[in-house]
């Protein structure tokens, strides 16, 4: 299994096909390949039978495991990091000399604590307080020179990239469950300090003994980097978070007007996951977030319904007329963009 894992991932990493026909083809999810590609190692997708659909369709053949095994090589952090809880969210490319962002999961998340890797390299671990969309933001096009670590990080993201070496995003977000008394403990914070000091990434540079001690931070702290220029910078990580990926539009029917759900064609369905879940549902350009739901159960044939509720209702009826097309977005498994545009 490890060895079709790894070649699959080999394929998947190297292909152009487009990840929308990737998933029609192999008869697997958008989000589980996504989340396939960003893992690295696939240490948490043993479903045999989707990787080797997976790795048929890409490859053109079957998969020979008569082979003898190549031996292995330790990882130098990455599985520690997804042992205690860390998951693929996202990675770094380039569109010509541009730096792009894709995250695919976590987007909302505030409190996160995240990780850039690339193959068994644990480069750079820090924490922020803000969305991990909004953090991320300021890597893409650093506002000032007294961002320092947004500047220094940048520069060595585009470099890496440039080689053909992959830049992929983790994170572990601080689910506020850990307190002493009446007091709550910053999860991601309290790890941020040890991480560093275990796993010694290159891109967060020495650390000072007392920041290291009274702070948790590193020796430029991330929070001196988190206040964003302008709302230009978050425009501009909001157009690069959609550039890229799928989009899919349908028609504003009449009980969807009225009732603010909407149902996902069985074309588009395998953008979806393959259970239903809560789903973060950012309406027009505005990005009002509307608190919604999505599951496979409403529909005969099971494909996806959203439902956004009174809010996705309320907003059909402000910006919409009955039988109009709306446009949607689908920023990962659990956050979507409706009507951008």
């Amino acid at each position: 299994m490890s060895r079709l894992l790894s070649k699959t991932i080999e394929l998947l990493a190297t292909t152009d096909k487009p990840l929308t026909e990737i998933c029609r083809e192999a008869d697997v999810t958008y989000p589980w390949l996504t989340a396939l590609k960003g893992s690295h190692n696939g240490t948490k997708f043993p479903a045999v039978d989707k990787i080797e659909r997976l790795y048929e369709f890409l490859s053109g053949t079957s998969l020979d495991l008569t082979a003898p095994a190549a031996s292995a090589c330790p990882g130098r952090g990455t599985e520690r990091l997804f042992d205690i809880g860390f998951a693929p969210v996202g990675y770094w490319r380039l569109d010509g000399d541009l730096l792009r962002l894709e995250l695919t999961n976590m987007i909302e998340h505030s409190n996160v604590l995240y990780a850039f890797i690339s193959d068994d390299d644990v480069l750079y671990v820090g924490k922020t307080t803000q969305t991990l969309r909004r953090r991320m933001a300021s890597y893409l096009k650093p506002g000032s020179t007294t961002q320092s670590t947004n500047i220094r990080n940048n520069a060595a993201i585009v470099e890496l990239l440039r080689t053909g070496k992959p830049v992929e995003i983790l994170a572990l977000p601080d689910l506020g469950l850990h307190r002493l008394g009446e007091f709550r403990i910053n999860y991601a914070a309290a790890l941020e300090d040890s991480i560093i000091q275990t796993l010694a990434p290159p891109w967060n540079g020495k650390r000072r003994p007392a920041a290291s001690t009274l702070s948790g931070g590193t020796e430029e702290d991330d929070a001196a980097d988190e206040e964003l220029e302008d709302n230009l910078e978050i425009a501009q990580v909001d157009e690069a978070l959609s550039a890229g990926a799928p989009t899919f539009q349908f028609v504003l029917q009449p009980t969807y007007f009225k009732s603010g759900f909407f149902n996902v064609t069985i074309d588009n369905q395998h953008l979806f996951p393959t259970e239903g879940g809560n789903l973060d549902i950012y309406c027009g350009p505005e990005r009002y977030l509307v608190k919604g739901r999505f599951d496979r159960t409403a529909n005969n044939n099971g494909t996806p319904r959203v439902h956004g509720f009174t809010p996705l209702r309320d907003w059909f009826q402000r910006n919409y007329e009955p039988m109009q097309t709306v446009t949607v977005t689908v920023l990962g498994p659990s956050a979507i963009e409706i009507g951008r545009t």
